[in-house]
């Protein structure tokens, strides 16, 4: 059985933008992955949402499109779609913790499909540590290698 994580749309823009200091750790992760150790769920939102990021200083280039898709398509990456709970649970998350409303839709993601750890480079959401609602509790922090994953269990 393979541990799980969820990548926030911060996450994935790392490796596509080759983030010093970032990449290297989503590559070490992505290989977990790709060796069946380690699955990455995340929400459908992230496939559209990596292209233009508010804060970043550019969008992904259709010149892209190929890599973009291909990364979403590995078997090992499971995006799940936003339905009405999620949503009404990102609501409670803006609300009780005044995260932006597609921070929150991603938090709720991983807390409807019991995913206890999210990963972002979101300095914002970052901050938040610990988010807890009646539908469950989830960690946040940037990623971690799978050498630090192994150490913080």
């Amino acid at each position: 059985m393979s541990d799980v994580v969820y990548f926030d749309s911060c996450a994935f823009l790392a490796w596509l933008k080759s983030e010093p200091g970032r990449v290297d750790v989503i590559a070490q992760i992505f290989d977990e992955a790709n060796n069946g150790r380690l699955k990455i769920v995340t929400s459908t939102l992230a496939i559209a949402e990596v292209l233009n990021i508010q804060g970043y200083k550019s969008p992904i280039p259709v010149e892209h499109r190929e890599a973009v898709r291909s990364l979403f398509r590995n078997e090992w990456i499971i995006p799940k779609g936003v339905n009405r709970r999620i949503a009404e649970i990102s609501q409670e998350l803006v609300w009780a913790y005044g995260v932006k409303p597609k921070d929150g839709i991603h938090v709720a993601t991983a807390m409807v499909f019991n995913v206890r750890q999210v990963y972002t480079y979101d300095g914002g959401l970052n901050d938040k540590k610990n988010l807890k609602t009646d539908y469950g509790s989830v960690d946040i922090s940037e990623p971690l290698t799978p050498a630090q994953m192994k150490m913080d269990v």
